[in-house]
């Protein structure tokens, strides 16, 4: 399993800074927070040590006048906003959107210590649930951008943050892809003979010798073994087969059987691509997008982003239509055009493609269009998303 959570974490923290630091400036709090705020954290944190014990450790080491919020985590940041008396209206941005705004604060609070859970040896369970809480925390991520510049003026900051955010979620889709599907698929019949199948492979063919990686990468009637997944796959991609190719670049990405290697991940995924494999077109588009910000590329770089992406959404590559309606609202590589871009999340979500689905099931909600937001939080639900609390919660607020 591909691991972003350090990249979530120092997101969340752009984010929870941002916030901080544009907020206490709109209070006039600009440096004023600082005072006091030692004294009112030694004796909160003899009462609620688990709450303050980030901030009370930096506070400790910091004379009050040098203190900064660039140097403090997420936990340190989420004490100040939450529980210094001083910051009692950070979250008013908004009447309307005063909850909400808490509601984000503290899943930025929860974000590290969700990772932190984690034991260092996962298991298959661990592994689903933490493609899960990434995928949550993502979103969440991009919801409180989404949020921010609704109620404030929407920055290149907050921009970035937002679309970070959604790069990482189509990173994270395009990961559980490895056998063309958001579960792994099973690859062989109950009733397949899995010698004749070793003797196959051995003997050459391709399609056996694929099968036969695939098998042995999900443990599929056979004892998992990454390093023998990625002899018979490489010896497919050796030989020139698209499909290979892609798995091979995936083995790669996730050191499965293999060192990681981004130039080789790039190298097997392009083969691949430029035999038009869909999730392979998506994976180098998607590879190239992240690779800097968007504003610091050159035209021709943009270009090469949008090429892919868009070969790959051609074939209704659901994670990569996805992406391209991000394009479209970004402008990158094709002019801007949000009519486009929504046209192809309503695409996405048709496809499968649960993100979309809870998008536009969002966009329904703030619009108080409760019934149609409803039964596109069960569509997504159906499509893998968990979120039958927020379907309860909007149920019950019509009196269903």
């Amino acid at each position: 399993m591909f691991d972003f959570r350090n990249n979530i974490i120092a997101l969340g923290e752009q984010a929870l800074r941002s916030f901080t630091r544009i907020r206490l400036d709109d209070l006039g709090m600009t440096t004023s927070w600082k005072t006091g705020i030692k004294r009112f954290v030694d004796n909160e944190y003899l009462q609620h040590p688990a709450n303050y014990k980030k901030l009370y450790v930096y506070l400790q080491s910091h004379d009050e006048q040098d203190l900064t919020l660039d140097q403090m985590d997420i936990t340190a940041l989420a004490s100040i906003i939450h529980f210094y008396w001083k910051s009692s209206g950070i979250y008013e941005v908004s009447p309307d959107a005063t909850q909400l705004f808490i509601n984000h604060v503290m899943d930025m609070r929860e974000l590290r210590n969700t990772f932190d859970h984690y034991p260092q040896v996962l298991t298959k369970e661990n592994e689903e649930m933490m493609y899960y809480d990434q995928l949550y925390f993502s979103s969440s991520i991009a919801s409180f951008a989404i949020l921010f510049m609704k109620y404030k003026s929407p920055s290149d900051e907050w921009k970035l943050i937002y679309h970070n955010a959604k790069s990482l979620e189509s990173r994270l889709h395009g990961e559980r892809w490895l056998a063309l599907s958001t579960i792994p698929e099973k690859v062989l019949e109950s009733n397949e003979d899995l010698s004749s199948l070793i003797a196959l492979a051995e003997q050459g063919h391709i399609d056996a010798q694929i099968k036969l990686g695939k098998a042995y990468y999900h443990g599929d009637r056979i004892q998992q073994d990454r390093e023998k997944a990625h002899l018979w796959i490489r010896k497919a991609a050796l030989r020139g087969n698209a499909e290979a190719q892609y798995y091979l670049g995936n083995c790669i990405r996730h050191a499965s059987g293999v060192n990681y290697d981004p130039k080789a991940e790039m190298k097997w995924y392009k083969e691949s691509a430029e035999q038009g494999f869909a999730p392979a077109q998506y994976e180098v588009g998607c590879i190239l997008f992240l690779s800097k910000r968007h504003e610091c590329m050159t035209q021709q770089e943009k270009e090469e982003v949008y090429k892919w992406i868009k070969l790959s959404a051609d074939q209704e590559y659901p994670e990569a239509v996805w992406l391209l309606s991000i394009l479209y609202s970004l402008g990158v590589g094709v002019k801007q055009d949000s009519k486009k871009s929504d046209m192809l999340i309503h695409k996405a979500s048709e496809l499968g493609y649960y993100n979309a689905t809870e998008y536009l099931a969002k966009k329904y909600e703030k619009n108080g269009e409760l019934e149609k937001a409803i039964e596109m939080y069960t569509l997504a639900q159906s499509q893998g998303a968990k979120n039958e609390y927020i379907i309860r919660s909007l149920k019950s607020k019509i009196g269903k």
